[in-house]
C-alpha cells in the first residue's frame, strides 16, 4: 500500500492548519464543513475519518458534499486505501459533475482507466 504520510517530516504550516481545522470542524454537520473536515483529515492521514465525514451513513446513495471536489477527495482517499473500483467510480462522478475537473481525469489516466461518457 502506498503511503502519503512520512513519519519523519518537519511540521509545516499546512500540517498546523490541517490540525487546527480538524479540531474546529469536528462534529459540525453542514455539508461544506464536512468537506473541509474530510480535507483536513486527508492531510493528516486520517483516511477512515475522512470517508466517514464525507459519507456519514456509509450510504452510497447519500450526497457527497462540495460536488466534484468531494468526489475527487473520496477518490483520493480510496486510492490510498487500495479500493480501485471505488476510486474509478468517484473520479468518474467528479468528471460527470464537472467535465473540466482536470486532476480527476489525470488520476484516471494514471490508473489506466478510460472515462466513460
Amino acid at each position: 500500500m502506498r503511503s502519503i504520510c512520512s513519519f519523519w517530516r518537519p511540521v509545516s504550516r499546512r500540517a498546523i492548519k490541517a490540525y487546527s481545522a480538524y479540531h474546529i470542524l469536528k462534529g459540525l454537520q453542514m455539508a461544506r464543513y464536512r468537506y473541509l473536515f474530510a480535507l483536513s483529515c486527508f492531510h493528516m492521514c486520517l483516511l477512515i475519518e475522512a470517508v466517514a465525514a464525507v459519507c456519514p451513513c456509509n450510504d452510497p446513495a447519500s450526497e457527497v458534499p462540495n460536488g466534484a471536489a468531494g468526489h475527487y477527495l473520496l477518490g483520493l482517499v480510496y486510492r490510498y486505501t487500495d479500493r480501485l473500483k471505488s476510486v474509478i467510480h468517484h473520479f468518474n462522478q467528479a468528471l460527470s459533475l464537472d467535465p473540466l475537473h482536470w486532476v480527476a481525469y489525470e488520476e484516471l489516466c494514471i490508473l489506466g482507466s478510460s472515462y466513460a461518457s
